[in-house]
């Protein structure tokens, strides 16, 4: 199921692509983020693959991903292996007018089992999952540029 989601951030894109590159601070724009944990290679590098962490209710689930292709600023790619699944994910950032940076995921997500039946019945709850995830780091990065440091 292919699906793209986009939002315009009000900051320069060299400000918004250090923040997406820094895992550190993931947790703090993305409430159910963890930590990321490296298995091979250098983090965030082509060919690393690393484990990220995430609540789920009160449990922790793990994500495996595998980075196909970084080309920061312009392009990241990875692919998540989920226990239901997989998806391959694009972020592309673009430069707008005024300072401010267009983020687009572009979003192949394939699902087994219950999790492949359901979304037959609602292809649009991955969307609103990434949605929401684009979302608290967009509001993470504007208010972490205007001073507020976010939670710490």
């Amino acid at each position: 199921m292919k699906q793209t989601v986009s939002t315009e951030i009000e900051l320069e894109r060299p400000a918004v692509v250090a923040l997406f590159e820094d895992r550190m601070r993931h947790a703090d724009s993305q409430a159910p983020f963890l930590r990321q944990e490296p298995q091979v290679g250098i983090a965030g590098e082509s060919g690393a693959r690393s484990e990220l962490k995430y609540t789920r209710g009160t449990k922790e689930a793990g994500v495996i991903e595998t980075v196909i292709e970084n080309s920061l600023p312009d392009l990241f790619r990875a692919q998540h292996v989920y226990p239901w699944g997989s998806a391959d994910v694009t972020h592309r950032f673009q430069a707008l007018s005024n300072g401010r940076t267009r983020w687009v995921m572009d979003v192949d997500f394939r699902s087994k089992g219950f999790i492949g039946l359901l979304m037959r019945f609602m292809p649009g709850m991955p969307r609103g999952f990434f949605q929401q995830l684009m979302f608290g780091f967009k509001t993470y990065a504007e208010n972490h540029t205007r001073g507020d440091p976010g939670p710490e």
